[in-house]
């Protein structure tokens, strides 16, 4: 068992399935430490987490490249009401925890609501408002590019 604390003060008892799909939780638990832990995710991303470990299934090799991961739609399901800003938390949260299969989920479903955006609404996707200049446009076309791919 774990005992974690969140960024807003929030104790969690993990333990199980959470131990197993984070990286860091998995090696924070071999300190056998009886204090609560500290980590840098709020309560609210890390309940939702929690939930997805519950049923996430997936099992990936420590050697996995994205091209190796086949997505259900019941990961997506889960996760179709989140905001973009939400979606943006849980993929920093699942990088911070060190979850993989979590992260390149969230990215996947960020890049899926990026893609064939004009760029007006990448801007506001990614917060940045009118603040870019006409001639970075065709830059920012060029860097998201991959966002067209099928993979």
């Amino acid at each position: 068992m774990l005992i974690i604390k969140t960024i807003d003060g929030v104790e969690k008892h993990l333990e199980g399935a959470h131990l197993s799909k984070s990286l860091l939780f998995k090696h924070l638990s071999l300190l056998k430490s009886h204090n609560p832990l500290d980590i840098l995710v709020s309560s609210e991303i890390l309940d939702q987490i929690i939930r997805f470990m519950e049923i996430d299934t997936n099992v990936l090799s420590a050697q996995y490249t994205p091209l190796d991961i086949k997505f259900k739609t019941c990961d997506f399901d889960f996760f179709s009401d989140c905001t973009n800003n939400t979606l943006v938390e849980l993929c920093n949260a699942s990088n911070y925890l060190n979850y993989p299969y979590l992260l390149e989920l969230t990215c996947k479903i960020l890049a899926n609501r990026m893609q064939y955006r004009p760029t007006e609404e990448l801007r506001e996707l990614i917060g940045q408002g009118n603040e870019i200049i006409e001639d970075t446009d065709d830059d920012i076309n060029k860097e998201l590019e991959w966002l067209s791919s099928s993979e």
